[in-house]
This record gives structure tokens, C-alpha cells and sequence, in this order.
């Protein structure tokens, strides 16, 4: 943030960026404006609309300027259904259409997002979320997907509810993000059981893309309630453990299948998703070959040679 004009710190925040890419991290940015009065810099208050839709069009290519390339995601202008400082400032009911145009026009491989509050946590947002990004998406808006938050207050969770207004967003016919997920509890047991409940609900609904926590080490959250990891060894706890599972085991596809001979064939279910299809022959590697599934596909793997001297030759996708 710009708390004084003038003075911003790129540098923490792109060296984050750099550390997590060169670990195949991929990092979204959160965000380019916040459309809340607490959250606007004071100095930015007392502007002419003129003034403001200048420093706002400077920050907008300022920070990009520093982070193209390295971002898959924009939240473009953040729980903007629950407050309007900048349209207040701007005199435009517009601006926030205008700036998913604005940083659309520099990185038009980045994917805006509306972020949004009180849509899966309760039913205040989520008919009024819905409507605004089908309006967006109607209006030729580049728009790329609805980001939800999901800010749990307990492990009491209705998921035929939860279901219900996923169902409700998805009717934008836009994807969904949930991108501050947090379960607050005591109880690492029971967290772990809401967790496992809802990741495995969100994992299912055809429409959401990608989950992100909100944080999850108790000593860098904002409540150690929600917490999935504990102490200077950063330890999970139950509702950790459980997100290990679901992540490195149960939602991942690990198939390992023995052939002899020619023309085999194997007819197996995966995840959809990035995958490594590996070759061995007596334990040896030898060929790696990664692959993306989005749909049903198969793939033909052709091998030359003899004995100890095998390699292959091509691997078709169709």
C-alpha cells in the first residue's frame, strides 16, 4: 500500500514473488484496489476526480510494470458490492468496469477477478455477487473469474447450503476461485472434519478452478483459531494432516501398471488436471513426459529397440 504518496516498496512484495516462482509456486495478485474506505490511503481522499483517476491509472501501470509476468491472477477491485469510495471519488458508477480494462489493455494474458465476501458464508452477497459478474461478463467485460472468500466462523457447516450458493454463482457462467479459505476452531478435530468436507465439495463442483488458504502457520495468521500448523516447526495439526491428505493422496491420481510385450492397453480414470506419465523398464527410467488433461484422451506410446536397449520413439495425445 501507499500510505504516502509517493513512497511504495515494490521490492518486498516481488522478491515474495520471485522466491515463490522459483519453487513452481504460482501466485496471484491480491489486489490492485480495494474498494473500502478504510483501505484507501488518506491522501488519495481529498482529490478531484481528475487528480484521482490519474494516480489511479499511475497505479495501475506502475504495478504491473513491476509484475508482468509474473502473476496468473488479478483481484481487480476487492468486495467492491459493500462499499463505492471510488466511484465516490471518480463520480463514476463505471470505474470498476473501467479498470479490468485498464489492466486488460497492459497484461491481457492475466486473469481479472471480482473478490468477494459473504457469498458461500452466508446469503447476504451471493444472489447480488452472481448478478454482477454475469453483468460484467454480458457487458464485454475481461472478466476471467469470480473469486470467493471463504471465511468460516466454526466447523458447523450445512454443506446442502454451501452447495446451493456455489450453484447460484456458477449461474454467471463464469469459473470460481475460492481464494481466502479459513476454518474457524478450537477444536483441530473438528476443523479437520470441516476441511475434509469442504475441500472435498469444492474439489467436485464443476465450476470452481482453484482453492487458496488464508493463511495457515499460527504464528502468521491473524487468529491462531485457524490455524493448521503450530509452532517453530511449523507442525500440523489435525486439520493440517488432513489437508496433506487430501492434497498429496486423495485428490491426486498415483496408477502404477506392469506391461509385457506389445499392444498393451490400460483403461484408467485420473483427475483432471497436470500429470507426469513416467516409463520404467526394470525400475530405470526411461522417458518422463508431462500432460494436462481437461477431457477424456488417449495416449499412444511407441517403443523401439530390444532387451536392455529400449526407448521411445513418440508418445501421441488424441
Amino acid at each position: 500500500m501507499e500510505w504516502t504518496k509517493g513512497h511504495i516498496n515494490y521490492n518486498k512484495g516481488m522478491d515474495a514473488v520471485k522466491k515463490l516462482r522459483a519453487h513452481g509456486i504460482k501466485v496471484r495478485g491480491h489486489n490492485m484496489f480495494w474498494d473500502d474506505p478504510n483501505h484507501i490511503p488518506e491522501w488519495l481522499k481529498g482529490m478531484s476526480s481528475s487528480q484521482a483517476l490519474q494516480l489511479m491509472h499511475k497505479r495501475v501501470n506502475d504495478m504491473v510494470s513491476h509484475s508482468k509476468g509474473t502473476l496468473e491472477h488479478w483481484d481487480v477491485n476487492n468486495e467492491n458490492l459493500h462499499a463505492h469510495p471510488f466511484e465516490d471519488l471518480t463520480h463514476d458508477p463505471h470505474i470498476t468496469q473501467k479498470m479490468f480494462d485498464w489492466i486488460h489493455a497492459l497484461e491481457p494474458n492475466n486473469k481479472l477477478f471480482l473478490n468477494e465476501y459473504n457469498v458461500i458464508t452466508s446469503s447476504y452477497s451471493t444472489t447480488p455477487f452472481k448478478s454482477l459478474g454475469k453483468r460484467y461478463k454480458d457487458s464485454g467485460v475481461p472478466i476471467s473469474g469470480m473469486g470467493i472468500q471463504g471465511h468460516f466462523g466454526s466447523s458447523n457447516i450445512n454443506l446442502d447450503v454451501l452447495k446451493y450458493r456455489l450453484d447460484k454463482v456458477a449461474e454467471a457462467g463464469l469459473p470460481i476461485w475460492i481464494t481466502e479459505l479459513t476454518f474457524k476452531d478450537p477444536n483441530e478435530n473438528n476443523k479437520a472434519t470441516a476441511l475434509d468436507n469442504v475441500m472435498t465439495m469444492f474439489f467436485s463442483h464443476p465450476a470452481i478452478d482453484g482453492v487458496l488458504l488464508w493463511g495457515f502457520w499460527e504464528n502468521a495468521i491473524y487468529d491462531k483459531q485457524l490455524s493448521l500448523a503450530t509452532g517453530s516447526n511449523v507442525t500440523p495439526n489435525a486439520a493440517g494432516r488432513k489437508w496433506i491428505e487430501l492434497f498429496h493422496q486423495r485428490f491426486r491420481t498415483n496408477e502404477s501398471h506392469n506391461f509385457h510385450g506389445s499392444n498393451h492397453r490400460v483403461d484408467t480414470r485420473v483427475f483432471y488436471g497436470e500429470h507426469q506419465l513416467i516409463l520404467k523398464q526394470n525400475g530405470k527410467t526411461i522417458h518422463t513426459e508431462n500432460v494436462s488433461f481437461t477431457q477424456a484422451r488417449t495416449a499412444t506410446i511407441h517403443l523401439q529397440g530390444t532387451g536392455q536397449n529400449i526407448h521411445v520413439s513418440n508418445v501421441a495425445f488424441g
